[in-house]
């Protein structure tokens, strides 16, 4: 019995086979965001047409067998889905090695995302911390300023009154110095002759008159 065939047809089932799981395994990991290379050497579907055709004999019948050849069982990954049942993909050693490779991927992201945030919230942290010593230091700096300020015009204050006492000295002073030139000129004595010397003046005079002539009789 010719078994060529069979042959033929289980080579068929098992291509067939192949590239449906191929197709599904590209189908799965483009949903999962990343597509797995093309094969460099896709096996040749059979041609069929170029077979020859086996005729059937007298008192032979024809048999079609279609064989569900089964590979060695791959491991599955069930992808999430909306509804309440889930859809089990198959993938081969190759693609099982990509996914863990992205699997890693996203994990070192996920880390490296965790400490940015750590980073960002250390940062607003450090942020809000001097966005509070700027506003103490506003607030003194504007204490200051109304010290200061309360200050220089206590100084322009005191200032006015000294030049007002010292105006006041200087005309006390001008008084006083009046009233001692007064003081002076009264007790300065003046200059009297001599007793005798206005005696002598007086006999002098009496000479130099003439003797009084006496009209009367006696």
């Amino acid at each position: 019995m010719n078994t060529s065939f069979f042959r033929s047809s289980s080579t068929s089932g098992t291509d067939q086979e192949e590239g449906l799981e191929e197709a599904s395994m590209r189908n799965a990991l483009e949903r999962l965001g990343h597509a797995p290379p093309a094969r460099s050497n896709p096996r040749p579907a059979p041609d069929s047409a170029g077979k020859r055709r086996r005729f059937v004999r007298d008192g032979e019948v024809p048999v079609e067998k279609h064989t569900l050849a089964r590979v060695a069982a791959p491991r599955t990954v069930s992808s999430p889905r909306t509804g309440a049942a889930a859809r089990s993909v198959h993938f081969s050693d190759e693609d099982n090695g990509e996914l863990s490779r992205l699997r890693r991927h996203v994990a070192e992201e996920k880390l490296r995302a965790e400490e940015a945030e750590r980073q960002m919230a250390g940062l607003r942290n450090t942020q809000s911390d001097l966005m509070t010593r700027i506003s103490l230091a506003d607030a003194q700096v504007l204490q200051l300023k109304g010290q200061l300020a309360e200050r220089e015009n206590q100084l322009a204050q005191m200032e006015q009154k000294l030049h007002t006492v010292t105006d006041a000295l200087r005309t006390q002073e001008n008084e006083v110095q009046k009233l001692e030139a007064r003081l002076e000129a009264q007790e300065t004595p003046r200059p009297r002759k001599p007793a005798k010397s206005y005696v002598l003046a007086q006999e002098e005079a009496g000479k130099n008159e003439p003797a009084p002539v006496k009209w009367w009789k006696d």
